[in-house]
This record gives structure tokens, sequence and C-alpha cells, in this order.
């Protein structure tokens, strides 16, 4: 049966990709025939008045009818704009050569002004260039160099790349397999409202045994597990608390470390917080200093218990965060417990966001005990902690929090929020803050008072208050 071209009209007989213009069927390009729908971040250009007037003309010829010379006008205005400098424009240039609307469809031409626009900024240009990659799209398949170019918009907090790089990550394509970071870059990404990030997350929550917390090969109850060396990665900047010394070092957020140690997070069931350097069960085999100065004032013990590793960290007379507390905890996605026993003072802390995020077999969680009247971020501080039911915040102080961006987003369990006040006053982003908390009973998050919130979409969507808001 002859099969024709819908965007050429050429006869092709059978193939399903055509020889003049090279359509192919079996593709998905999102765009066939005008009218054109730019994708939903460009429209929002146009939307937004854009200043540049060259981008936006060209942007209103693709909404404004369906001929084609009002395609081919606003490529030659994409055009122009991009010569000036716009990488929004480049961008809109690469998608027309990619869908051939207005132009000759050229996925090399494509794939070279997506480039061009990534280089110039445009975040959404580098998911492009990665799409190209991964799947050959201009002739070349190269997942290496796809995934670099994922890394560069997920580190510009692109969900679309944060998405991509995670099911490379989790599949092993152009990249080592690693199913934490996969799971930490869906979890980025469903922050910042992907939605097939979100649907992973769900089936990975279901469907997912726990992490194995094997110690791999470590007969001894403590100490780093066989094939680590033990050796700090590098560390984040870190600013002394108030008082002398016991201050906890910020180390990087990578799934494949555990305060400095090279240990996938993953492996650790529970952490316990205490107010002595040295534990009573302590064995012959050391810990690892974890302290800002370096100075041994505070240290961590890895031991095998019964349902996997435990972390200790203790520190004579207790220890104190620095400024910084983000992403602490996020990641260790087969955490069970974290007991801070008051021995954790958080009292000069100023960001707290992601703190837990991703700690999806949380079960018990105490922070009764943090000092919080100088924190100004708490930003997705509980997100995705699934299994979590209630939660004890009753010494806490939000007089000064500016953001709770989806500061429990996910937490379809949590059933109390246990407040003596929940100081709102300041904050101005609310946005998804209680967004897929099904099972929350109190506190009613409608008796909030919030005189200074601009942002507040999806705050309770998912919840029992949903059409309130």
């Amino acid at each position: 049966m002859a099969w024709k071209c819908p965007k050429c009209g050429c006869d092709n007989g059978e193939e399903g990709i055509c020889r003049e213009c090279g359509y192919d069927d079996s593709r998905n390009y999102g765009v066939r025939l005008l009218p054109f729908p730019l994708p939903e971040r460009v429209r929002r250009e146009y939307a937004l008045q854009s200043s540049d007037a060259l981008l936006k003309e060209g942007i209103a010829c693709l909404m404004k009818d369906q001929e084609k010379e009002s395609a081919a006008k606003a490529a030659a205005c994409f055009e122009k704009a991009a010569e000036k400098g716009s990488a929004r424009a480049a961008y809109c240039m690469g998608f027309l050569y990619y869908c051939g609307v207005g132009t000759v469809r050229d996925m090399s031409l494509a794939l070279e002004w997506y480039r061009r626009a990534a280089v110039m900024g445009d975040i959404m240009a580098a998911s492009a260039v990665g799409d190209a990659l991964l799947y050959g799209e201009a002739g070349v398949r190269n997942p290496r160099e796809a995934v670099k170019w994922y890394r560069m918009g997920a580190g510009q907090g692109d969900p679309v790349c944060q998405f991509r790089l995670g099911c490379c990550l989790e599949e092993g394509n152009g990249v080592p397999m690693d199913q934490a970071a996969a799971w930490q870059q869906y979890l980025l990404a469903a922050l910042g409202g992907n939605r097939e990030a979100r649907k992973r997350l769900d089936m990975l929550n279901r469907t997912a045994a726990l992490p194995s917390a094997s110690v791999g090969g470590k007969t001894r109850d403590t100490g780093s597990p066989a094939g680590h060396s033990g050796s700090e990665e590098k560390t984040l900047p870190c600013w002394k608390a108030a008082g002398e010394g016991n201050v906890l070092r910020l180390f990087s957020s990578g799934s494949g470390v555990v305060f400095g140690r090279a240990l996938p997070r993953k492996n650790i069931v529970s952490v316990t917080f205490l107010d002595r350097r040295i534990p009573a069960w302590r064995t012959s085999e050391p810990g690892w200093d974890v302290s800002a100065e370096g100075d041994g004032s505070v240290m961590a013990w890895l031991r095998r218990g019964q349902e996997g590793l435990e972390l200790y960290i203790g520190g004579e007379g207790g220890i104190r965060a620095g400024v910084s507390c983000r992403s602490m905890f996020a990641g260790y996605s087969g955490l069970r417990r974290i007991s801070f026993n008051r021995c954790f003072d958080t009292s000069q802390t100023v960001d707290m966001k992601y703190m837990f995020l991703g700690c999806g077999s949380l079960v018990e969680l105490d922070v009764s005990g943090f000092q919080t009247s100088q924190v100004k971020d708490m930003s997705g501080m509980f997100a995705s902690c699934y299994k979590l039911e209630q939660l004890d915040m009753e010494g806490f102080d939000t007089s000064q929090v500016r953001s709770m961006r989806q500061m429990f987003f996910g937490c379809t369990n949590l059933t109390r929020v246990k407040v003596r006040c929940f100081n709102t006053s300041r904050a101005a982003d609310v946005s998804g803050m209680f967004e897929d908390c099904r099972s929350l009973l109190e506190p009613d998050p409608t008796q909030l008072d919030l005189p200074r919130a601009i942002l507040r979409s999806n705050m309770l969507k998912g919840t029992e208050w949903e059409e309130m808001e």
C-alpha cells in the first residue's frame, strides 16, 4: 500500500520515510503542519511581552494563521534576532529546521542552531541538543555527548534536562548506571513541575524494593565497605556557627558520598547523633573526621546492624550546624530513622532547603529540637518523604522563612504535622507547599496567614482542600 508523506505530500511507497523532505513516520516530532504549536515556554515569551521585537514578531507570525508565508517570515525574524545575540531566537531557528516549517527540514542545521542557542545560555536548547545526539537525529548518535548537554541544562535547573539525565543514569545510557543518582534527578525534575518525572517516581515508589544495605564484604561492625578507600570528596563551603568547635562540615550532595566517605547513600538505614566523640561500642576500627575545622571535634562511624549500615555522628557536648544544611540528607533513599537526640544545634542555620529531600523510606524523624529562628529557606525540606506519617515541628520558629516552596511535596502518607504556631507572615513562595499530601488531617493549611505570599500555585493540589485553593 502506498504511503504518502503527511508533510510534503510526496508519494513514497511503503518506506515510511520521505525521500524528499526526510520526514520519518516512526518518530513523533510533535509538529506536522501549520498552525505551528510552539513549545509552551516559547509562547510564554510572547505572553510576557518580550523586549526583543524581532523574536516577538516571529512568534506572532507563527501564532497568527496557517499561511506558509507567515512561517517563512517568522524564520527570517528569528534568524535576524539570533544574529543580534538572542539565544531564544536561535533555539526557535533550530526548532524550525527540525520541523521543516518555514524552511527546508535539515537536522544538521537544526542541531547547529540548537548548539548555538545552548552556548548562548538557552536551557531549552540544551535538552534539544541532548535529544538529537542521544537518538542520532542528525545522523550521528553520541549518548556520552548527549549526557554532557543534559548535565549543562540540569545544572541550570531545567526540569526537562533533569528528567532526561535521570533516564540516562537509570538505563546506563552514555553514563555508568547509577540508580540513586537517577532517582535524585527525577526528584529535582518533579519538584520543577515535570510530569513525566512524577510518573516515573510514582512507579519506582510502587515497584522498587528497598535498596540493599550490605556492607560489601566487611566482617567487622565498623569501618568503610570493601572496595572503598574512605577518601574524602571535595566539600562545599561551610561557615562556622557561633561558639567554639564541633561544627559539622557540609559535604557534596552527590549520591555516592556519605559525609565525605565514598559510599552510596542508599546503603545507610539509620543516622544517630551523639554528644560524645567515641561511641561505647567502638572497636579498633577508626571513624573519620567530619568537622568543619578538620580538628577531629566531630567524628563519624559506620557499623553493621541487623537492618544494614548504621551511621553515627558524634562530638563532645553535641554538634553544631553551619549556616547551610542544604541537601544534607538528600537522596538517602534507604534511610529509615534519623535520631538527632537534641545533640544538633541549628541555631545559626539559614538554609535548610532540600535537607531531607527524597528520604522515601524514612519512618522516624525527630526534629523537635531544631532551632530555626534564623532559617530563611525551607524549600523542599521534607519533599518526597513518602512513608513519613507524623512530624513534630512544635519547636520550629518559622517567622523568618521566605520560601516554603514544596516543603512537604509528595508526603503522601503524612497525616499530622505538630506545630505550636506556623508563622508564615514572611513567606513569599508557598507554591506546592502541601502538594500531594493526600492523607493530611492537620494542620488545616487554609488557616495559614499568608500576607506576603506572591507565589501560591498548587499549594493545596492533591489534598482535600484543593477546591478551596
